[in-house]
C-alpha cells in the first residue's frame, strides 16, 4: 500500500519528473539531433496482470521486485527498439517502447514505485533501475514470477554453472545469427519464451551499457496508458 503522503508528493512533484524531450520522436522520426534513428521491431510481450516493471534481467531479478505505479492493458504487445546510428559509438539501441494502442502519446508519466524520495527535485530528474550487466528486460508481474523460479530451479540444477555463460550466451549469438541487423555479432537481443510456460523474456543492450534508465508511461488524449518507454540515451543532451 502506497501511503497517502508520498502521493500527494507525487501529484505535486510528477511535472518535474516528465521527460524534457519528445519521446514520440525517437520512434517517429528519422534522426534526433543530427543523429538518424531506425526502428527494430523484435516480436510481441504478453502481459496477463497489467502491472510492470525494468530491470536487469541477470543481476536484479527478484520475485518481489517492485511494479510500477501506473498500470498498463492487459494481452499480447509488440516490442520496438529505437536505433541511433551514432558516429563516434556506431548503432546503439536509444530506447524501447511496447505499444498498447495505435494512439499517439499527448503527455509522459515517469514510472515509479512509490518508495522514491521526492523531496529537492528539479526539472527533468528521473529515477530509474539500475544496470550492472549490461541488459535490460521489461514485463509483468507474472512473468516475473516464472522467470525467478526458472533461475532459482536451473541454478539448484547447475550449482556450479553461470546462466548467461552457460544457457544465454549461445541464445544471444544464435539472435545475431538469425537477425543480424543492428546486434553485434555476441548479439544484442533475445526474446526468449521461459520452458514449459507462455510467457517472453525480452532481453535488449542497454543503451552506453551499464547505468541508470528511466521508464516512461506515455498518455493519449483519453488518458489512456497508450505505451511504455525505456529511455537509454538522451540524445539531445548526451550525445
Amino acid at each position: 500500500m502506497i501511503e497517502e503522503k508520498w502521493l500527494n508528493e507525487y501529484d505535486h512533484n510528477k511535472s518535474k519528473l516528465r521527460p524534457l524531450h519528445d519521446l514520440n520522436s525517437y520512434f517517429n522520426s528519422e534522426e534526433i539531433n543530427g543523429i538518424k534513428l531506425d526502428k527494430l521491431c523484435i516480436g510481441d510481450i504478453t502481459i496477463p496482470t497489467g502491472k510492470i516493471m525494468a530491470f536487469d534481467p541477470l543481476v536484479s531479478y527478484d520475485k518481489e521486485y517492485a511494479t510500477y505505479i501506473q498500470e498498463v492493458p492487459v494481452g499480447k504487445f509488440p516490442l520496438t527498439i529505437s536505433v541511433a546510428i551514432l558516429e563516434d559509438w556506431g548503432e546503439k539501441y536509444a530506447g524501447v517502447m511496447v505499444e498498447f494502442s495505435d494512439k499517439i502519446a499527448i503527455r509522459y508519466e515517469q514510472g515509479l514505485t512509490g518508495s522514491e524520495d521526492l523531496k529537492d527535485l528539479e526539472e527533468g530528474d528521473y529515477f530509474g533501475f539500475f544496470v550492472d550487466a549490461g541488459l535490460a528486460t521489461i514485463m509483468d508481474s507474472k512473468t516475473n514470477e516464472a522467470y525467478c523460479e526458472f533461475i532459482d530451479k536451473w541454478y539448484k540444477e547447475n550449482p556450479d554453472g553461470e546462466i548467461y555463460d552457460d544457457l544465454f550466451y549461445d541464445l544471444f549469438e544464435n539472435s545475431y545469427s538469425n537477425n543480424p541487423k543492428y546486434q553485434r555479432e555476441v548479439g544484442d537481443w533475445i526474446m526468449w519464451q521461459i520452458p514449459d510456460t507462455e510467457f517472453v523474456v525480452p532481453m535488449f543492450a542497454s543503451g552506453f551499457g551499464d547505468g541508470v534508465y528511466p521508464v516512461y508511461f506515455g498518455y493519449d488524449e483519453d488518458d489512456n496508458v497508450c505505451n511504455i518507454i525505456i529511455h537509454f540515451i538522451d540524445l539531445i543532451n548526451e550525445v
